[in-house]
């Protein structure tokens, strides 16, 4: 159970998501991988193995795109980042408490 300071009650639609995917990712078998791909002449980065709720991986790729500062998309179930973006992606999903390689 969850309270505030104040002693209030926090149901669990309430509490925060985030704590919701470390949990998630922590039951995982597969490892979290980030690599780089190149398209053409230029190189889009992905983020694999997530295992994440539809909701959370939208709202996990829109938080990286903005740290980021690029573009990217989701497919099926793949974060795709614009550019190489590979270290910057991995402190940022560790900062997340998501182990990536």
């Amino acid at each position: 159970m969850s309270f505030t300071i104040g002693g209030d009650f926090i149901p669990p639609e309430k509490r925060n998501k985030h704590s919701d995917q470390e949990t998630k990712q922590k039951k995982s078998g597969r490892p979290v991988k980030v690599r780089k791909e190149r398209r053409g002449n230029s190189w889009v980065t992905k983020v694999l193995n997530l295992d994440l709720s539809e909701e959370n991986l939208v709202d996990l790729a829109t938080r990286l795109k903005r740290s980021c500062a690029c573009g990217g998309t989701i497919k099926e179930g793949v974060i795709e980042i614009q550019g190489e973006k590979e270290e910057e992606l991995k402190k940022l999903l560790r900062d997340q408490g998501i182990k990536a390689q």
